[in-house]
C-alpha cells in the first residue's frame, strides 16, 4: 500500500516545475537550446533522489497506517492497539514526513551553477 500526502505530492510537483523551469529560462538566454539533454541530466540528478526517498517514504507509511510495521505483528482487524503504540506510531509517521523534504530555492541554486558551471554529472 502507498500512501501519499497530497499536499506534499503537490508542493514537490510545484517545486520539480520551479526547478526545471529556473533551467530552462536561463539556459534559452544564455546557453544554447542543444543542451537540453545537459538540462536533464542536471534535473534529474537533484530531483529524483528526492522523488525516490518520497516513494520509499509512501510504501513505508503505507505499511504505518495499516498496522502492517514491526510491533504490530500480533493485532488484527478489530484488536485494540494500545494508545501508547499508536502515539508511538504517529510520531514515527510525523518524522518521515517531516524528512522527506527539500528546499526549492536551494535545488534551484545548486541547478542554476551546475548549469553554468558546466560540471559533468
Amino acid at each position: 500500500m502507498i500512501v501519499i500526502s497530497l499536499p506534499k505530492f503537490i508542493c514537490h510537483a510545484t517545486q520539480d516545475a520551479y526547478i526545471l523551469a529556473s533551467l530552462l529560462t536561463r539556459a534559452s538566454y544564455q546557453t544554447p537550446m542543444q543542451h537540453i539533454t545537459r538540462i536533464a541530466d542536471i534535473y534529474n540528478s537533484i530531483r529524483v533522489p528526492q522523488a525516490i526517498d518520497w516513494a520509499k517514504n509512501s510504501l513505508r507509511q503505507g505499511r504505518l497506517y495499516s498496522l502492517r510495521a514491526p510491533g504490530f505483528e500480533h493485532f488484527m482487524e478489530g484488536s485494540e492497539v494500545p494508545m501508547e503504540m499508536l502515539l508511538e506510531l504517529f510520531e514515527t509517521v510525523r518524522k518521515i514526513w517531516s524528512e522527506n523534504t527539500s528546499d526549492a530555492n536551494v535545488d534551484r541554486k545548486r541547478a542554476i551553477r551546475l548549469l553554468l558551471e558546466g560540471a559533468r554529472l
